[in-house]
């Protein structure tokens, strides 16, 4: 039986051979501020597109929101002490918000 394609959690076209994986050098090459931002835009869009895409089913979408806020609320401690409200407030908008 062939094992399903995981679309989601460290998907196999986001890691290169010998290379680390793109989220994980996106860090190290532009820190936890940016890469907290990029996190919760991209938690943004696909929760505006959910649903959207002609033939799929939305859970995937779904998981891919999860994914990306529960990394972005894994850095909820650094961006306090930063004191970057506005960061944190995007967050809960992300989270709390329907279209």
């Amino acid at each position: 039986m062939e094992k399903e394609y995981e679309y989601v959690n460290h998907p196999s076209h986001y890691r290169k051979e010998g290379k680390k994986e793109c989220i994980v050098l996106m860090e190290l090459l532009f820190g936890r501020y940016w890469t907290a931002i990029f996190w919760i835009l991209s938690a943004f869009k696909y929760k505006y597109r959910a649903g959207s895409k002609p033939n799929e089913s939305d859970t995937r979408d779904w998981d891919k929101i999860d994914w990306y806020l529960k990394r972005a609320n894994g850095y909820i401690g650094y961006l306090r002490k930063r004191q970057d409200k506005k960061i944190i407030r995007a967050i809960n908008i992300v989270r709390e918000s329907e279209w």
